[in-house]
């Protein structure tokens, strides 16, 4: 301490130099009367050493030179004296140099040791003042508030006025304020954005060094901030780049002071250190920024996201093992399917919140091996017994020593799947039926045709066979016919031909087409009908058809002997038709399934003989294009079964005013032209048109057809599509542009019988289309009355 308090100036030196060789020469002088004219040096010799020990070398060399010239005018000329007092000189000599030298190092270390611990005192306290400074930073919320106290004990360890902290924005080349001290309102308006490359700290930034402006109203570079710097009271300016971990510049620091300042190896640490502080700071700050903006983007994600996410803890007993799961998180769509507030399921267990979810065997187990392997698992679980159930697809995922956990219900699906497999199911049963079905009416054709070529046939058996035939063809025809409707009424392709039609009209007709079937099996077929007209806007043939199928079906299903029931009642507007029977019945769980495509009630006891399973599907579906509604009630099985179809009633048609008589045509004599490449079929038609007196042209390609009509001008071409060379439609083009052609009658006979089909050949020029196999009864009509036949066509 006494070395820092004690540093003379050279000329406090100089003066107590002159001091101390006065008092050496005082205190000489006061020894003269005692020691004559010798010289001891008595007081020169402490006079040297302390003068070297607290002014220095010089101001020790003074006192010795001193002490030399005192002794030439004590001793007279040197020459004169004797040996003593030269001797003494020369030890005076000696002994000064050695206190001068001795004294003039102690005098260094004694001001070497002052400045070390000056520095030590203030790094102690300068690292004190970071300390306070890291104790504060940690304190405060914001970057901002951060950088703006590091700025502060930066100024007060340097003694600077005013400071500032600016990033690098890329979207403006600029360096923007992130803090400031000391700076009016006016000036940080100035400084928060300045563009690189200008100013103090626009330079340290581009050329990533310090910068120093000893004196901003002198240095030239600095003409557009020296009003700036005039009315801030900044006279010097300091600025260093910040850089960040990577070596990068991101931003400058900058110190303002009121007078020159040159940086002292003090200033550029401290300077540094902060810098390095600022630097830690604005890049952790950007990576919370960074990381902040990325949990916000998946918590967006995930929220937004329609499948169920959520985020699960283990729970472990005391031996270590998983027993459960929490739930950590989980987003919108899971909160939704639990039905519960978020709030609720969270921290809870996965047991508590769906109680029963582990008694699945294997399902925890599922979840804890994707936890211990460290892998994703994938899964499906069934959940029967708890608030949510049914299917679920399941992924399970490590996340963070827990599990993020996808789930989604696919109990549709399985439902679905499992459907499927029902109708494959179905659909093989149904092959072997339709061809169990086909191969039924081939074998008595085959043996009618058998005994109807056979020589030995007698006339009445030749016509059973006929008639065996024939009835065996309906029935394919039917059974083929209904196949195409279920598919026409599955893809909307079905067109009804309405008109006000009294529903007994389509129940005879109906009864007509089963009562040969239920005479088969001896059954009792009673109908009870109101005496009242029943009138409906439908298509007469479609309801005939439901009510047909309906008492066949009830007709298979029922043992011989027993009864089946056709009643009928008008009800709120509304026709009811029931169709019921004493037969195997329906239980329960079949009901609506009897009218699925395919679907078919087995009793091995009834002896009743399962079909195809299509009549009831074509049936509900004819009745929903009608606006009905078809139903099956039963009391179980070897109960009976009734069918209840409903229909809405309509108002009768009005009464003619008059009505004409149309005379058939029948008996006349037509040219008929046949073309089909099926060899048989053309063959049998025309025959079947020759016996009833008609006059028939045969071709079996379209080629030859368009020729034979040409040549031959009939009035009715019966034509196949599907024919080689031309098919069909292209034939009935052809002839509709002959001479004449517009007054032929076309009729399509085609194995085509989609609406499609239909719609090519009437754009191609066809009057009728029948679908294969044709009825030879229908056919036979048209020809002999095509007039009445196309106004009945055009009125259907």
């Amino acid at each position: 301490m006494h070395a820092k308090a004690f540093r003379p100036s050279p000329s406090r030196s100089l003066v107590l130099s002159i001091a101390l060789l006065l008092l050496a020469l005082a205190g000489e002088w006061g020894l003269r009367p005692v020691v004559g004219h010798r010289i001891l040096f008595v007081f020169f010799f402490p006079a040297v050493g302390v003068a070297a020990m607290w002014l220095g070398w010089k101001a020790a060399l003074l006192v010795l030179a001193g002490g030399v010239v005192h002794a030439f005018f004590w001793l007279g000329p040197l020459g004169t004296g004797g040996v003593a007092d030269r001797v003494s000189l020369a030890a005076f000599l000696a002994g000064g140099g050695i206190l001068l030298a001795v004294g003039a190092k102690h005098h260094q270390l004694r001001f070497r040791a002052s400045d070390a611990e000056r520095m030590l005192s203030s790094q102690v306290q300068d690292l004190q003042s970071l300390h306070d400074l890291g104790n504060r930073i940690s304190l405060l919320p914001d970057l901002p508030g951060q950088l703006a106290a590091m700025l502060r004990t930066l100024c007060e360890l340097q003694g600077a006025q005013k400071g500032v902290v600016a990033q690098f924005n890329p979207a403006s080349a600029s360096l923007r304020a992130l803090a400031t001290v000391g700076f009016s309102a006016e000036g940080r308006k100035t400084i928060s954005d300045i563009p690189v490359g200008q100013g103090a700290s626009g330079l340290a930034f581009v050329e990533q060094r310090v910068v120093v402006a000893d004196d901003t109203q002198e240095d030239a570079w600095l003409a557009g901030f020296q009003a700036f710097a005039r009315a801030e009271g900044i006279r010097c300016v300091h600025s260093r780049p910040m850089f960040n971990m990577a070596g990068q510049v991101f931003g400058v620091l900058s110190l303002h002071f009121k007078e020159p300042t040159r940086p002292t190896a003090r200033h550029h640490q401290l300077g540094d250190l902060v810098a390095q502080m600022a630097a830690v700071l604005a890049e952790r700050e950007s990576m919370r920024q960074d990381a902040l903006a990325l949990s916000r983007k998946v918590e967006v994600a995930l929220e937004s996201s329609a499948v169920p996410f959520s985020l699960w803890r283990p729970l472990r007993n005391e031996r270590g093992a998983v027993i459960d799961f929490s739930f950590d998180y989980l987003n919108k769509a899971a909160a939704e399917y639990l039905d519960r507030n978020p709030a609720e399921v969270i921290g809870r267990a996965v047991g508590e919140v769906l109680p029963g979810t582990w008694d699945e065997p294997g399902l925890l187990a599922n979840y804890v091996a994707a936890l211990d392997k460290g892998a994703t698992v994938e899964f499906e679980a069934h959940a029967p017994n708890i608030q949510v159930k049914g299917w679920f697809h399941v992924i399970a995922s490590p996340c963070e020593g827990g599990l993020a956990v996808w789930f989604s219900d696919i109990t549709e699906r399985r439902y679905q799947e499992q459907a499927l497999r029902e109708a494959d199911r179905r659909k093989d049963e149904f092959l072997a039926t339709l061809a169990h079905e086909l191969r039924n009416p081939l074998a008595p054709i085959r043996q009618a045709a058998m005994i109807a070529r056979s020589p030995g046939a007698k006339p009445e058996q030749q016509r059973w066979s006929m008639e065996v035939i024939e009835r065996q063809v309906n029935n394919m025809a039917m059974l083929l016919d209904d196949l195409l409707d279920v598919s026409r009424i599955t893809r909307g392709k079905l067109e009804l031909r309405r008109t006000v039609t009294d529903l007994r009209e389509a129940v005879d007709s109906a009864l007509e087409a089963a009562r040969p079937i239920a005479d088969e099996r001896h059954q009792h077929l009673l109908v009870d009908w109101p005496e009242t007209p029943l009138w409906a806007m439908v298509d007469r043939m479609r309801i005939a058809q439901v009510i047909s199928n309906l008492l066949t079906n009830a007709s298979k299903y029922t043992q011989p002997e027993g009864t089946i029931r056709l009643a009928a009642r008008l009800e709120g507007g509304e026709a009811v038709i029931d169709v019921a029977d004493n037969g195997i019945g329906i239980p329960p769980d079949a009901l609506e399934r009897v009218f699925e495509m395919f679907t078919q009630v087995h009793d091995p006891h009834s002896g009743a003989t399962a079909g195809l399973g299509i009549g009831l599907a074509l049936s509900r579906g004819l009745a929903q294009m009608h606006g009905a509604t078809l139903t099956a009630h039963s009391e179980g099985l070897g109960r009976g079964s009734t069918f209840t179809l409903r229909l809405e009633l309509c108002e009768p048609p009005p009464k003619p005013a008059s009505q004409q008589a149309r005379a058939p045509a029948g008996g006349a004599r037509r040219r008929v032209l046949v073309a089909d490449d099926n060899r048989d079929a053309a063959e049998s038609l025309a025959e079947f048109l020759r016996i009833e007196g008609h006059e028939v042209t045969l071709s079996y390609d379209g080629v030859s057809a368009l020729d034979q009509y040409r040549q031959l001008a009939p009035e009715i071409v019966l034509l196949d599509i599907g024919m080689p060379g031309m098919n069909g439609n292209e034939v009935a083009s052809a002839i509709r542009s002959s001479p004449g052609g517009e007054d032929a009658v076309l009729v399509a006979i085609t194995g085509w019988g989609q609406e499609r089909d239909r719609r090519a050949a009437r754009e191609a020029g066809f009057d009728f289309h029948f679908t294969k196999p044709v009825n030879p009864e229908q056919v036979l009509k048209l020809v002999e009355d095509p007039v009445t036949a196309r106004a009945l066509e055009a009125h259907s």
